[in-house]
């Protein structure tokens, strides 16, 4: 199953896509069966680029499909 994450609200705040190395913090959207993260917590990644904390956050919830990129 593919995993989507959603910058709209983090271009919106920073004027362009997230990139680089920093603290990345994402938050569930939608997930599939049961889960251990709720939709109102967030998924701190740190000292990562971002196509690692993506790939790290999918890691830790698979169950969780779309994620929005916090701003």
């Amino acid at each position: 199953m593919s995993k989507e994450f959603d910058t709209k609200n983090y271009q919106w705040s920073h004027g362009n896509a997230p990139r680089g190395v920093g603290s990345w913090a994402f938050i569930p959207v939608e997930v599939v069966g049961e889960t251990a993260i709720s939709e109102d917590e967030m998924v701190w990644i740190h000292q990562s680029t971002y196509g690692e904390a993506k790939k790290q956050a999918v890691k830790m919830y698979p169950e969780v499909t779309v994620w929005e990129v916090a701003s």
